[in-house]
């Protein structure tokens, strides 16, 4: 099998060494002549028989390998083509010590990623496109997709529900915009009204299957939730809590509020093509004004939980979300990671479904757009 020279050095990154003292391509030559000081030594262990203590023979001659056959000098230059490593001063070496660098798999994989997405971003058509990318980049957005299907844990797409999804999720358009059938208001040809159609009654279910995953979880993880309680702020009809708490952090009750937003409707689009989950804080910021002072009034910690149509949770509904499957995974005896990892991939399947709800009644797309999923 043919292995590219970029494929060949994500397998072997430790042949890269950055330290967080090398502060720019200045000291990149400093740098190279620590690290052929480092190969000298390990030649000088190597001649006497005395192997580097930590690291596997196995491990040197793959390294070895990749250096003697000439892949790692192809495998820089194809990094440095990439603006992750400066330009003109490749190393030139003969043999390869396993070094002990800061460099890992994961910032490695980051620094690749971060110069792709920047990439993809650049080449966006128009504003919504832009939008489009910088929303379904927001963490969790994708959760859905990762999901084994499981019709007895409520994990599954029909046919229909998943084909709406993928169009919207990858920014197919229907070609045509007739008027909504809720509010008669002009359709846009990929969806976003329906999404955010407040006279959908498909919206307000999508909402109320959130707010019953958050609520199953956290009666699972004995927090003894209630579920939109009555008569949370005495003498008024508000009802704060999709999810009511009564012992959260520190002890103070707390009051979880569900809302979903449309990131890609007209009146957001271009802010959100700017800032990344800047509907998220215009979301947060609406439901404090609401109900904020009153519950602190109170004595009850108001928590909005934003989260984009396309999936992506505000920074501090992440946080809430977290503490209960953690919560969960301590109650069942299982890895807290796991358990949070399932209720997003829970929240997911149940908003990506309230979706697809709204979008199964909108015209067929184009003719042109062809194949099966």
């Amino acid at each position: 099998m043919d292995v590219s020279p970029w494929s060949r050095l994500l397998m072997f990154p430790k042949c890269i060494l950055l330290s967080p003292t090398v502060a720019g391509p200045r000291d990149w030559k400093v740098t190279l002549e620590l690290v052929r000081d480092r190969l000298r030594l390990w030649e000088a262990d190597r001649i006497s028989n005395s192997s580097p203590s930590n690291h596997s023979d196995s491990k040197i001659r793959r390294c070895k390998r990749a250096v003697e056959d000439g892949q790692y000098r192809k495998a820089i230059q194809s990094l440095s083509s990439r603006g992750l490593a400066p330009d003109n001063n490749e190393p030139v070496w003969s043999t390869h010590q396993d070094i002990n660098v800061t460099t890992s798999h994961r910032s490695l994989f980051a620094a690749i990623d971060k110069v792709s997405f920047s990439t993809l971003l650049s080449q966006a058509p128009d504003v919504r496109s832009r939008a489009l990318v910088l929303s379904s980049s927001i963490p969790h957005s994708g959760d859905w997709l990762s999901v084994v299907p499981s019709r007895q844990l409520g994990l599954h797409f029909l046919d229909q529900e998943f084909w709406s999804c993928v169009q919207y999720w990858l920014g197919f358009s229907s070609g045509n915009s007739p008027p909504c059938a809720v509010c008669s208001s002009p359709l846009d040809p990929f969806g976003d009204h329906e999404a955010g159609c407040r006279g959908n009654w498909d919206l307000i279910c999508c909402h109320d299957s959130l707010h019953d995953v958050l609520f199953s979880a956290a009666q699972s993880a004995a927090l003894a939730p209630q579920k939109e309680m009555p008569s949370l702020i005495p003498g008024s009809c508000a009802q704060p809590a999709n999810v009511f708490l009564p012992h959260g952090d520190g002890g103070r009750p707390a009051a979880l509020d569900v809302t979903v937003i449309s990131s890609l409707q007209v009146a957001m689009v271009a802010d959100l093509a700017v800032i990344q989950g800047s509907a998220l804080g215009v979301a947060e910021a609406r439901k404090l004004s609401m109900h904020a002072a009153a519950c602190h009034h109170f004595g009850v910690n108001f928590l909005p939980l934003a989260v984009e149509v396309l999936g992506g949770w505000s920074p501090s509904a992440v946080s809430i979300i977290r503490s209960i499957g953690r919560r969960l995974g301590q109650r069942i005896g299982r890895n807290p990671s796991v358990t949070c990892s399932h209720l997003f991939q829970h929240l997911s399947v149940s908003l990506w479904r309230g979706n697809a709800a709204m979008w199964v009644q909108q015209p067929s797309f184009a003719s042109h757009i062809d194949g099966s999923l």
